[in-house]
């Protein structure tokens, strides 16, 4: 999961699904981890009308991987 720019262009410009992990600061001034899935919607000629991002917060999985990765 997730991408470098390249990728991110490549995605964007063909129209295809995908996914990046994320992370944001919130209003709290506290960074959190999010998973965004990234959705073309196309008009009948193929093209792309909009695109539509759903994000979830990964971050207690990112954490306890890192946690894990540390202890190994």
């Amino acid at each position: 999961t997730g991408n470098d720019d390249g990728d991110f262009d490549a995605n964007r410009s063909s129209g295809s699904a995908y996914e990046s992990e994320l992370r944001v600061r919130g209003a709290d001034g506290n960074y959190r981890w999010f998973l965004a899935r990234h959705n073309p919607l196309h008009d009948d000629k193929g093209q792309v009308k909009r695109w539509y991002v759903g994000l979830t917060d990964i971050d207690e999985r990112k954490r306890a991987e890192e946690k894990l990765q540390q202890e190994n």
